[in-house]
Protein backbone atom coordinates (compact mmCIF):
# COMPACT_ATOMS: atom_id res chain seq x y z
CA UNK A 1 0.00 0.00 0.00
CA UNK A 2 2.94 2.67 0.63
CA UNK A 3 4.60 1.71 -2.97
CA UNK A 4 1.34 2.61 -4.52
CA UNK A 5 0.66 5.65 -2.79
CA UNK A 6 4.51 7.07 -3.08
CA UNK A 7 4.14 5.91 -6.79
CA UNK A 8 1.03 7.57 -7.19
CA UNK A 9 2.57 10.88 -5.44
CA UNK A 10 5.58 10.58 -7.61
CA UNK A 11 3.39 10.21 -10.89
CA UNK A 12 1.05 13.43 -9.88
CA UNK A 13 4.47 15.36 -9.39
CA UNK A 14 6.42 14.56 -12.43
CA UNK A 15 3.73 15.12 -14.91
CA UNK A 16 3.13 18.44 -12.95
CA UNK A 17 3.89 21.55 -14.79
CA UNK A 18 5.49 22.99 -11.71
CA UNK A 19 7.51 20.36 -11.29
CA UNK A 20 9.11 20.20 -14.52
CA UNK A 21 10.33 23.97 -14.36
CA UNK A 22 11.94 23.40 -10.97
CA UNK A 23 13.93 20.70 -12.46
CA UNK A 24 14.85 22.48 -15.42
CA UNK A 25 15.68 25.58 -13.32
CA UNK A 26 17.70 23.74 -10.41
CA UNK A 27 19.61 22.03 -13.23
CA UNK A 28 20.12 25.21 -15.03
CA UNK A 29 21.23 27.40 -12.03
CA UNK A 30 23.22 24.43 -10.43
CA UNK A 31 25.18 23.93 -13.72
CA UNK A 32 25.67 27.51 -14.77
CA UNK A 33 26.39 28.73 -11.19
CA UNK A 34 29.32 25.92 -10.68
CA UNK A 35 30.85 26.61 -14.40
CA UNK A 36 30.95 30.74 -13.21
CA UNK A 37 32.98 30.02 -9.87
CA UNK A 38 35.17 27.94 -12.17
CA UNK A 39 36.01 30.19 -14.80
CA UNK A 40 36.47 32.69 -11.10
CA UNK A 41 38.80 30.00 -10.11
CA UNK A 42 40.85 30.02 -12.85
CA UNK A 43 40.86 33.95 -13.08
CA UNK A 44 42.15 33.34 -8.97
CA UNK A 45 44.57 30.77 -10.24
CA UNK A 46 46.10 33.38 -13.21
CA UNK A 47 46.70 36.29 -10.03
CA UNK A 48 48.12 33.98 -7.63
CA UNK A 49 50.91 32.42 -10.17
CA UNK A 50 51.65 36.02 -11.18
CA UNK A 51 52.28 37.35 -7.84
CA UNK A 52 53.79 34.13 -6.48
CA UNK A 53 56.05 34.85 -9.82
CA UNK A 54 56.86 38.20 -8.51
CA UNK A 55 57.44 37.08 -5.02
CA UNK A 56 59.46 34.53 -6.65
CA UNK A 57 61.48 36.98 -8.24
CA UNK A 58 62.18 38.52 -5.32
CA UNK A 59 63.23 35.91 -2.99
CA UNK A 60 65.73 34.82 -5.71
CA UNK A 61 67.92 38.07 -5.47
CA UNK A 62 70.58 38.74 -3.01
CA UNK A 63 70.14 41.51 -0.55
CA UNK A 64 72.35 42.99 1.92
CA UNK A 65 71.47 42.58 5.71
CA UNK A 66 70.16 46.36 6.11
CA UNK A 67 67.76 45.52 2.90
CA UNK A 68 65.98 42.54 4.49
CA UNK A 69 65.47 44.31 7.74
CA UNK A 70 63.82 47.38 5.81
CA UNK A 71 61.58 45.15 2.97
CA UNK A 72 58.54 43.36 3.02
CA UNK A 73 58.34 39.79 1.56
CA UNK A 74 55.16 38.47 0.16
CA UNK A 75 53.29 35.27 0.71
CA UNK A 76 49.60 34.34 -0.90
CA UNK A 77 47.60 30.85 -0.33
CA UNK A 78 46.80 29.29 -3.41
CA UNK A 79 42.69 29.43 -4.31
CA UNK A 80 40.80 26.33 -3.05
CA UNK A 81 39.49 23.80 -5.87
CA UNK A 82 36.34 23.00 -3.92
CA UNK A 83 35.74 27.12 -3.68
CA UNK A 84 33.56 26.27 -6.52
CA UNK A 85 31.60 24.24 -4.21
CA UNK A 86 31.53 26.72 -1.50
CA UNK A 87 33.16 29.44 -1.51
CA UNK A 88 32.79 30.71 1.64
CA UNK A 89 36.08 32.27 3.75
CA UNK A 90 38.18 31.59 0.52
CA UNK A 91 38.37 35.33 -0.14
CA UNK A 92 40.05 35.86 3.29
CA UNK A 93 42.52 33.64 3.18
CA UNK A 94 43.85 33.57 -0.40
CA UNK A 95 44.95 37.53 -0.02
CA UNK A 96 48.18 38.44 -0.48
CA UNK A 97 50.52 38.16 2.89
CA UNK A 98 53.44 40.56 3.79
CA UNK A 99 56.11 40.19 6.08
CA UNK A 100 58.29 42.92 6.97
CA UNK A 101 60.88 42.75 9.73
CA UNK A 102 62.53 46.54 10.40
CA UNK A 103 65.10 46.18 13.47
CA UNK A 104 65.94 49.52 13.51
CA UNK A 105 63.07 51.71 13.28
CA UNK A 106 61.06 49.17 15.64
CA UNK A 107 57.74 48.96 13.55
CA UNK A 108 55.51 45.77 14.53
CA UNK A 109 55.79 43.01 11.75
CA UNK A 110 52.54 43.35 9.28
CA UNK A 111 50.61 40.06 8.85
CA UNK A 112 48.59 41.49 6.00
CA UNK A 113 44.96 40.06 5.42
CA UNK A 114 44.64 37.59 7.98
CA UNK A 115 44.56 40.25 10.49
CA UNK A 116 42.21 42.05 8.46
CA UNK A 117 39.72 39.44 7.60
CA UNK A 118 35.95 39.68 9.02
CA UNK A 119 34.66 35.70 8.77
CA UNK A 120 31.06 36.43 10.22
CA UNK A 121 28.92 37.10 7.30
CA UNK A 122 31.46 35.93 4.55
CA UNK A 123 29.19 32.91 3.91
CA UNK A 124 26.53 35.38 2.30
CA UNK A 125 28.53 37.50 -0.17
CA UNK A 126 28.76 34.96 -3.05
CA UNK A 127 26.59 33.08 -5.22
CA UNK A 128 28.28 29.90 -4.97
CA UNK A 129 26.30 26.31 -5.37
CA UNK A 130 25.94 26.22 -1.49
CA UNK A 131 24.26 29.49 -1.81
CA UNK A 132 22.14 28.25 -4.50
CA UNK A 133 21.47 25.41 -2.68
CA UNK A 134 20.76 27.18 0.77
CA UNK A 135 18.33 29.74 -0.94
CA UNK A 136 17.00 28.69 -4.52
CA UNK A 137 16.54 24.89 -3.68
CA UNK A 138 15.01 25.75 0.02
CA UNK A 139 12.67 27.97 -1.74
CA UNK A 140 11.45 25.77 -4.50
CA UNK A 141 11.16 22.60 -2.00
CA UNK A 142 8.18 25.12 0.11
CA UNK A 143 7.04 25.84 -3.13
CA UNK A 144 6.84 22.14 -4.42
CA UNK A 145 4.51 21.01 -0.82
CA UNK A 146 3.00 23.92 0.25
CA UNK A 147 -0.41 22.85 -1.07
CA UNK A 148 0.46 18.95 -0.77
CA UNK A 149 -2.58 18.70 2.21
CA UNK A 150 -4.45 21.89 1.96
CA UNK A 151 -4.73 21.76 -1.76
CA UNK A 152 -5.78 17.97 -1.73
CA UNK A 153 -8.57 19.45 1.06
CA UNK A 154 -10.10 21.69 -1.55
CA UNK A 155 -9.99 19.77 -4.08
CA UNK A 156 -11.69 17.12 -2.19
CA UNK A 157 -8.96 14.42 -3.25
CA UNK A 158 -8.03 14.17 0.87
CA UNK A 159 -11.32 13.51 2.23
CA UNK A 160 -11.89 10.51 -0.48
CA UNK A 161 -7.97 9.08 0.32
CA UNK A 162 -8.96 9.11 4.09
CA UNK A 163 -11.69 8.02 3.68
CA UNK A 164 -10.20 4.16 2.71
CA UNK A 165 -8.76 2.18 5.06
CA UNK A 166 -5.55 3.70 5.02
CA UNK A 167 -3.16 4.73 8.16
CA UNK A 168 -2.84 8.77 8.09
CA UNK A 169 0.89 8.48 8.86
CA UNK A 170 1.22 5.95 5.81
CA UNK A 171 -0.31 8.77 3.84
CA UNK A 172 2.19 11.64 5.07
CA UNK A 173 5.22 9.27 4.52
CA UNK A 174 3.98 8.80 1.11
CA UNK A 175 3.93 12.21 0.34
CA UNK A 176 7.06 13.20 2.09
CA UNK A 177 9.00 10.21 0.19
CA UNK A 178 7.43 10.84 -3.20
CA UNK A 179 8.46 14.42 -2.57
CA UNK A 180 11.98 14.07 -1.33
CA UNK A 181 12.28 11.24 -4.58
CA UNK A 182 11.50 13.72 -6.86
CA UNK A 183 13.85 16.68 -5.61
CA UNK A 184 16.30 14.84 -4.57
CA UNK A 185 17.49 13.16 -7.59
CA UNK A 186 17.32 15.97 -9.95
CA UNK A 187 19.51 18.21 -7.41
CA UNK A 188 22.13 15.42 -7.17
CA UNK A 189 22.15 15.00 -10.76
CA UNK A 190 22.60 18.33 -10.88
CA UNK A 191 25.43 18.94 -8.27
CA UNK A 192 27.23 15.88 -10.10
CA UNK A 193 26.83 17.49 -13.65
CA UNK A 194 28.03 20.84 -12.64
CA UNK A 195 31.09 19.34 -10.63
CA UNK A 196 32.06 17.02 -13.68
CA UNK A 197 31.36 20.34 -16.14
CA UNK A 198 34.02 22.41 -14.09
CA UNK A 199 36.80 21.31 -15.38
CA UNK A 200 35.80 22.59 -18.99
CA UNK A 201 36.30 25.81 -17.31
CA UNK A 202 39.16 25.61 -14.68
CA UNK A 203 41.42 22.76 -14.17
CA UNK A 204 40.46 22.18 -10.83
CA UNK A 205 42.35 18.64 -10.68
CA UNK A 206 40.21 16.96 -8.53
CA UNK A 207 40.95 13.64 -6.95
CA UNK A 208 39.39 10.80 -5.19
CA UNK A 209 39.49 12.79 -1.79
CA UNK A 210 37.86 15.83 -3.76
CA UNK A 211 35.09 13.89 -5.01
CA UNK A 212 34.29 12.34 -1.75
CA UNK A 213 33.92 15.30 -0.53
CA UNK A 214 31.60 16.78 -3.43
CA UNK A 215 29.47 13.56 -2.24
CA UNK A 216 29.24 14.66 1.81
CA UNK A 217 28.19 17.86 -0.15
CA UNK A 218 25.61 16.32 -1.72
CA UNK A 219 24.58 14.54 1.10
CA UNK A 220 24.35 17.20 3.09
CA UNK A 221 22.23 19.30 0.47
CA UNK A 222 19.77 16.59 0.57
CA UNK A 223 19.36 16.70 4.52
CA UNK A 224 18.70 20.44 3.95
CA UNK A 225 16.29 20.21 1.26
CA UNK A 226 14.36 17.34 2.93
CA UNK A 227 14.05 19.69 6.11
CA UNK A 228 12.50 22.35 4.10
CA UNK A 229 10.32 20.20 2.41
CA UNK A 230 8.89 18.69 6.22
CA UNK A 231 8.72 22.64 6.63
CA UNK A 232 6.17 23.09 3.48
CA UNK A 233 4.45 19.65 4.48
CA UNK A 234 3.87 20.97 8.22
CA UNK A 235 2.80 24.25 6.92
CA UNK A 236 0.43 22.74 4.77
CA UNK A 237 -1.24 20.87 7.27
CA UNK A 238 -1.33 23.19 9.91
CA UNK A 239 -3.47 25.69 6.90
CA UNK A 240 -6.85 25.04 5.13
CA UNK A 241 -6.24 26.92 2.04
CA UNK A 242 -3.41 27.08 -0.39
CA UNK A 243 -3.19 30.71 -0.39
CA UNK A 244 -2.60 30.86 3.25
CA UNK A 245 0.03 28.26 3.08
CA UNK A 246 1.93 30.08 0.50
CA UNK A 247 2.14 33.05 2.26
CA UNK A 248 3.42 31.65 5.56
CA UNK A 249 5.80 29.40 3.79
CA UNK A 250 7.23 32.79 2.03
CA UNK A 251 7.24 34.09 5.33
CA UNK A 252 8.99 30.87 6.84
CA UNK A 253 11.95 31.08 4.46
CA UNK A 254 12.91 34.60 4.51
CA UNK A 255 13.13 33.86 8.48
CA UNK A 256 14.96 31.00 7.99
CA UNK A 257 17.18 32.12 4.89
CA UNK A 258 17.53 35.65 5.16
CA UNK A 259 16.58 37.08 8.62
CA UNK A 260 18.29 34.71 11.41
CA UNK A 261 21.33 34.42 9.49
CA UNK A 262 22.36 38.02 9.52
CA UNK A 263 20.37 38.25 13.02
CA UNK A 264 23.05 36.17 14.57
CA UNK A 265 25.74 38.10 13.16
CA UNK A 266 24.47 41.32 14.33
CA UNK A 267 23.75 39.64 17.79
CA UNK A 268 27.59 38.63 17.60
CA UNK A 269 28.75 41.81 17.30
CA UNK A 270 27.12 43.38 19.71
CA UNK A 271 28.07 40.51 22.49
CA UNK A 272 31.31 40.01 21.20
CA UNK A 273 32.69 43.71 20.03
CA UNK A 274 35.61 43.50 17.98
CA UNK A 275 37.99 46.34 17.41
CA UNK A 276 38.72 47.62 13.88
CA UNK A 277 42.04 47.03 11.78
CA UNK A 278 42.98 50.71 11.82
CA UNK A 279 42.54 50.79 15.29
CA UNK A 280 44.59 47.62 16.37
CA UNK A 281 47.32 48.91 13.83
CA UNK A 282 47.41 52.36 16.00
CA UNK A 283 47.70 50.51 19.10
CA UNK A 284 50.54 48.42 18.12
CA UNK A 285 52.62 51.66 16.24
CA UNK A 286 51.73 53.06 19.91
CA UNK A 287 53.18 50.22 22.13
CA UNK A 288 56.29 49.78 19.52
CA UNK A 289 56.94 53.53 19.59
CA UNK A 290 56.96 53.54 23.54
CA UNK A 291 59.08 49.98 24.16
CA UNK A 292 61.27 51.65 21.54
CA UNK A 293 61.62 55.25 23.62
CA UNK A 294 62.00 53.01 26.83
CA UNK A 295 64.71 51.02 25.49
CA UNK A 296 66.67 53.81 24.46
CA UNK A 297 66.23 55.75 27.82
CA UNK A 298 67.22 52.88 29.52
CA UNK A 299 70.58 51.84 26.87
CA UNK A 300 71.42 55.88 27.38
CA UNK A 301 70.88 55.99 31.14
CA UNK A 302 73.70 53.67 31.59
CA UNK A 303 76.03 56.20 29.73
CA UNK A 304 76.79 54.32 26.48
CA UNK A 305 75.40 54.15 22.92
CA UNK A 306 73.29 51.09 22.15
CA UNK A 307 75.01 48.25 21.14
CA UNK A 308 73.17 45.14 18.36
CA UNK A 309 72.14 43.21 21.43
CA UNK A 310 70.38 45.93 22.99
CA UNK A 311 68.58 46.44 19.62
CA UNK A 312 67.60 43.30 19.38
CA UNK A 313 66.51 43.15 23.03
CA UNK A 314 64.03 46.06 22.05
CA UNK A 315 62.83 44.29 18.97
CA UNK A 316 61.90 41.28 20.97
CA UNK A 317 59.82 43.59 23.51
CA UNK A 318 58.69 45.01 20.01
CA UNK A 319 57.44 42.03 18.71
CA UNK A 320 56.31 40.14 22.06
CA UNK A 321 54.04 43.41 22.74
CA UNK A 322 52.75 44.16 19.48
CA UNK A 323 52.22 40.51 19.03
CA UNK A 324 49.70 40.35 22.18
CA UNK A 325 47.76 42.96 20.50
CA UNK A 326 47.37 41.04 17.18
CA UNK A 327 46.66 37.69 18.79
CA UNK A 328 44.07 39.16 21.35
CA UNK A 329 42.25 40.66 17.91
CA UNK A 330 42.30 37.57 16.51
CA UNK A 331 40.85 35.58 19.44
CA UNK A 332 38.11 38.27 20.04
CA UNK A 333 37.69 38.03 16.27
CA UNK A 334 37.25 34.21 16.44
CA UNK A 335 35.42 34.13 19.58
CA UNK A 336 32.55 36.14 17.97
CA UNK A 337 32.55 34.63 14.47
CA UNK A 338 32.13 31.17 16.08
CA UNK A 339 29.42 33.22 18.71
CA UNK A 340 27.72 34.20 15.36
CA UNK A 341 27.76 30.72 13.92
CA UNK A 342 26.12 29.23 16.68
CA UNK A 343 23.26 31.51 17.13
CA UNK A 344 23.08 31.36 13.39
CA UNK A 345 22.57 27.55 13.80
CA UNK A 346 19.03 28.56 14.64
CA UNK A 347 18.70 28.85 10.26
CA UNK A 348 19.29 25.96 8.66
CA UNK A 349 20.68 27.69 5.85
CA UNK A 350 23.24 29.06 8.08
CA UNK A 351 23.83 25.28 9.50
CA UNK A 352 23.93 24.52 5.77
CA UNK A 353 26.12 26.93 4.51
CA UNK A 354 28.98 26.39 7.46
CA UNK A 355 28.75 22.82 7.16
CA UNK A 356 29.56 22.93 3.22
CA UNK A 357 32.28 25.24 3.96
CA UNK A 358 33.94 23.13 6.24
CA UNK A 359 33.54 19.91 3.92
CA UNK A 360 35.14 22.26 0.98
CA UNK A 361 38.18 23.87 3.02
CA UNK A 362 36.80 27.15 3.44
CA UNK A 363 35.08 27.10 6.65
CA UNK A 364 35.63 29.04 9.68
CA UNK A 365 38.20 26.00 10.66
CA UNK A 366 40.23 26.41 8.02
CA UNK A 367 40.53 30.02 8.72
CA UNK A 368 41.58 29.29 11.68
CA UNK A 369 44.40 26.92 10.66
CA UNK A 370 45.38 29.78 7.58
CA UNK A 371 46.07 31.93 10.84
CA UNK A 372 48.12 29.96 12.45
CA UNK A 373 49.73 28.95 9.43
CA UNK A 374 50.42 32.47 9.24
CA UNK A 375 51.50 33.00 12.80
CA UNK A 376 54.25 29.95 12.53
CA UNK A 377 55.71 31.63 9.45
CA UNK A 378 55.74 35.07 11.48
CA UNK A 379 57.85 32.98 14.24
CA UNK A 380 60.02 30.92 11.13
CA UNK A 381 61.08 33.83 9.27
CA UNK A 382 61.53 36.28 12.11
CA UNK A 383 63.48 33.74 13.71
CA UNK A 384 65.51 33.01 10.71
CA UNK A 385 66.47 36.57 9.88
CA UNK A 386 67.49 37.25 13.48
CA UNK A 387 69.06 34.13 13.40
CA UNK A 388 71.56 35.31 10.24
CA UNK A 389 71.90 38.61 12.09
CA UNK A 390 73.12 37.64 14.98
CA UNK A 391 75.96 35.45 13.39
CA UNK A 392 77.15 38.03 11.03
CA UNK A 393 77.30 40.48 13.69
CA UNK A 394 78.86 37.72 15.50
CA UNK A 395 81.69 37.52 12.94
CA UNK A 396 81.92 40.55 11.29
CA UNK A 397 81.00 43.26 13.32
CA UNK A 398 78.73 46.69 11.83
CA UNK A 399 79.88 45.62 8.27
CA UNK A 400 77.50 42.73 8.28
CA UNK A 401 74.63 45.21 7.51
CA UNK A 402 76.22 44.96 4.12
CA UNK A 403 76.30 41.09 3.85
CA UNK A 404 74.84 39.33 0.85
CA UNK A 405 71.85 37.45 2.11
CA UNK A 406 69.94 35.05 -0.25
CA UNK A 407 66.25 35.21 0.53
CA UNK A 408 65.18 32.14 -1.03
CA UNK A 409 66.33 30.59 1.81
CA UNK A 410 64.06 32.15 4.11
CA UNK A 411 61.14 29.97 5.11
CA UNK A 412 58.12 30.38 3.28
CA UNK A 413 54.23 30.46 3.95
CA UNK A 414 53.26 26.48 3.80
CA UNK A 415 49.25 25.63 4.41
CA UNK A 416 46.99 22.76 3.77
CA UNK A 417 43.56 22.01 3.42
CA UNK A 418 42.46 20.13 6.66
CA UNK A 419 41.89 16.48 6.84
CA UNK A 420 38.72 14.91 5.97
CA UNK A 421 38.19 13.61 9.68
CA UNK A 422 38.79 17.47 11.18
CA UNK A 423 36.54 18.80 8.35
CA UNK A 424 33.82 15.84 9.20
CA UNK A 425 34.16 16.93 12.75
CA UNK A 426 33.81 21.03 12.59
CA UNK A 427 30.56 20.21 10.25
CA UNK A 428 29.62 17.46 12.73
CA UNK A 429 27.33 19.88 14.79
CA UNK A 430 25.81 21.98 11.72
CA UNK A 431 25.03 18.12 11.05
CA UNK A 432 23.57 17.99 13.88
CA UNK A 433 21.64 20.95 13.76
CA UNK A 434 20.05 19.77 10.61
CA UNK A 435 18.68 16.16 11.27
CA UNK A 436 17.25 17.90 14.46
CA UNK A 437 15.51 20.65 12.47
CA UNK A 438 14.55 18.19 9.87
CA UNK A 439 12.76 15.61 13.51
CA UNK A 440 11.07 18.62 14.61
CA UNK A 441 9.68 19.92 11.04
CA UNK A 442 8.38 16.32 10.07
CA UNK A 443 7.02 15.72 13.75
CA UNK A 444 4.97 18.57 13.94
CA UNK A 445 3.62 18.16 10.04
CA UNK A 446 2.94 14.33 11.80
CA UNK A 447 0.93 15.61 14.37
CA UNK A 448 -0.82 18.31 12.72
CA UNK A 449 -1.80 15.98 9.62
CA UNK A 450 -3.50 13.48 12.33
CA UNK A 451 -5.00 15.69 13.76
CA UNK A 452 -6.50 17.28 10.32
CA UNK A 453 -10.22 18.10 8.94
CA UNK A 454 -10.19 16.86 5.52
CA UNK A 455 -14.02 18.65 5.18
Amino acid sequence: MFLTLVVKELRGHVLNLRYQVAVGLTLVLVVSCVLACARGYAREVEAWRAEEREFDEVRSQDFTLSEILDKSFGFRRPPEPLGVVCYGLASAMSRPVRLEVSVWRGQPLSLGSPAEAEPVLAFFQRPDLAYVVAAVVSFLALLFVYDAVCGEKEDGTLRLILSSPVPRDLVLFAKWGAAFLAMAAPLALSVAVGVGLAPLAAPLGLGAAAWLRVGLFTALALLYLALFLSAGLAVSSLTHRPATSLVVCLFLWILLVLALPALGSQVARVLRPVETVKHTEARKQAKAEEVRDRGFRRVEGGGRMAEWADYMRIREEIKRETRQIDRARRARLLEQARLARNLARASPAAAFLHAAGELSGTGLESWTEHVESVDRLNDRFTGEVERIAMDLFATRGHEAMNEPIQAGLLPRLEVATPALRQALAAALPDAVALVAGNALAFLTALVAFLRYDPR
